[in-house]
């Protein structure tokens, strides 16, 4: 009888060693993960392009709402509530500059795109936001919202993601974000 009990013992002792192991490994690889995507995310690796989605930027930018109200006094005079989407309010933005509306009375909600754009880019980069109607020439834009450091020329690491939006009068506009890492100045301001 002695010996039955002592494998069972031994059975036990060797089961709550495995499951003693399994925590253990578990709390490692809970810990080197987690200090790999703190270093990762924390910037002591580049900054480069390559960690950020345009795509995925200009979704978010697009869902996001607008934050405060404000009315725009164009004609006719546009109110644009604090819990509007941003894709609504450039559909109303696009659909009067697009009608021979004034671009420089929506100053005021391009520099609101701006700052949205800036909290949601990572740090490093720099957005630049241009609307094209697609009945128009593309080369002639309906909007461009950017940074003033923002130059086009000297960028050669862009990164672009689209969209198409369509309004209520049928135009269908393309919505195009670039993406790029800051320049120098930039960086300093950060």
């Amino acid at each position: 009888m002695r010996g039955k009990s002592w494998n069972a013992r031994d059975g036990q002792l060797a089961l709550l060693d495995a499951m003693v192991f399994f925590a253990i490994a578990m709390l490692v690889t809970n810990v080197c993960s987690s200090y790999f995507g703190q270093t990762s995310a924390s910037g002591l690796d580049s900054p480069g392009i390559g960690r950020c989605d345009p795509g995925m930027i200009l979704g978010v930018f697009l869902e996001a709402s607008l934050g405060r109200s404000i009315v725009i006094p164009s004609s006719p005079e546009a109110e644009l509530d604090a819990k509007d989407q941003v894709s609504d309010c450039l559909l109303v933005e696009m659909e009067c500059i697009e009608n021979g509306g004034d671009s420089l009375v929506f100053a005021s909600l391009n520099q609101l795109f701006l700052g949205i754009l800036l909290e949601i880019c990572p740090p490093g980069m720099s957005p630049l936001l241009v609307s094209y109607s697609v009945a128009r020439l593309i080369d002639q834009p309906v909007l461009i919202v950017s940074d003033p450091t923002w130059t086009t020329y000297e960028r050669m690491d862009v990164r672009a993601a689209s969209a198409t939006m369509s309004s209520s009068e049928q135009h269908v506009y393309l919505v195009v974000l670039k993406l790029a890492p800051a320049t120098l100045p930039e960086l300093i301001d950060i």
